[in-house]
């Protein structure tokens, strides 16, 4: 996907403490929406895509984008941070320890021992999203969001919205670059969740 940025003739870079700047970060690249809270409507959208082959390389590239974009390090009346990754994980409330988030993610996904690892509630399957942040993009958006980000996933959007279609059984997929999530609800009830990889498209069908 190529690089999208689009600006309402109304945007005002002196106005940003009056807008909303609600950004999703993931390996291929980060996006972000401002939105106007006077004029109720969004007047800016973005998509960054990056490429790259290592760890370093990746975070290099990233701050590079992030110290060059005008808008982003600009301070917002709020900001919303969301991350869209693979390695997520489901824990029910009546399971859940706050003190074993590094855990949960240790036992069911490998190479997260650099991450950090955050938490947030689902309410409507009464359990925990656990879910790991590479250390590269929190340190990359450090460089220039000094406001403290509350982390949300990506998942939740997705397992929340699939639990209200009107259908007695739903099956949903979410295809990114090289995974995918899938729940599987029945009657608004979530009986599965969770995320595969594939490396190509043969794999994945």
């Amino acid at each position: 996907m190529q690089e999208i940025s689009i600006f309402d003739s109304k945007f005002s870079i002196n106005a940003t403490q009056s807008y909303d700047l609600s950004v999703q970060f993931g390996l291929s690249g980060y996006a972000y929406a401002i939105f106007d809270t006077a004029a109720l409507k969004y007047v800016a959208l973005k998509y960054q895509p990056i490429s790259w082959t290592t760890a370093n390389a990746y975070q290099k590239t990233l701050e590079e984008f992030l110290k060059k974009d005008a808008f982003i390090g600009k301070k917002y009346n709020r900001i919303f941070f969301t991350f869209e990754g693979r390695k997520a994980t489901l824990v029910p409330n009546k399971f859940f320890d706050e003190n074993d988030l590094k855990s949960y993610i240790e036992f069911n996904f490998s190479n997260t021992e650099t991450a950090e690892v955050h938490s947030q509630a689902i309410q409507v399957t009464e359990s925990k999203l656990i879910f790991a942040v590479p250390s590269e993009i929190t340190n990359s958006i450090a460089q220039v969001i000094s406001t403290p980000l509350e982390f949300n996933h990506f998942a939740k959007c997705f397992i929340t919205s699939n639990l209200k279609l009107p259908y007695a059984y739903a099956v949903s997929i979410s295809l990114h670059d090289n995974y995918f999530y899938l729940t599987v609800a029945q009657a608004g009830k979530l009986l599965i969740f969770n995320s595969y990889t594939f490396r190509d498209d043969n794999d994945l069908v």
